[in-house]
């Protein structure tokens, strides 16, 4: 009786010792865890800040090409428009 109560009282210090193990890894993991999401989030968050940067720079960048492109149309029509003039 006394080997089985030292056994089992060696079994449930054993598990304490494992319980608590456990324990700490999952303390350990769930701040691994919030931490890794925190910097996940963080950097999605600044994905879609310079996402809009950049769609805004790509509007911007258009809308010049497009000027560019009527300048340099204007500029066409008018030397045919000199050229037409001038052919008799």
């Amino acid at each position: 009786m006394i080997a089985e109560a030292a056994t089992s009282a060696h079994v449930v210090e054993k598990l304490l010792n494992i319980g608590g193990t456990a324990g700490i890894l999952y303390v350990a993991i769930y701040f691994l865890v919030r931490t890794l999401k925190d910097q996940y989030e963080s950097r999605i968050s600044a994905l879609e800040v310079r996402s809009d940067h950049c769609e805004q720079d790509r509007r911007s960048m258009h809308q010049e090409i497009r000027l560019i492109q009527q300048e340099r149309i204007g500029a066409l029509e008018r030397v045919l428009r000199h050229r037409e003039d001038e052919d008799p």
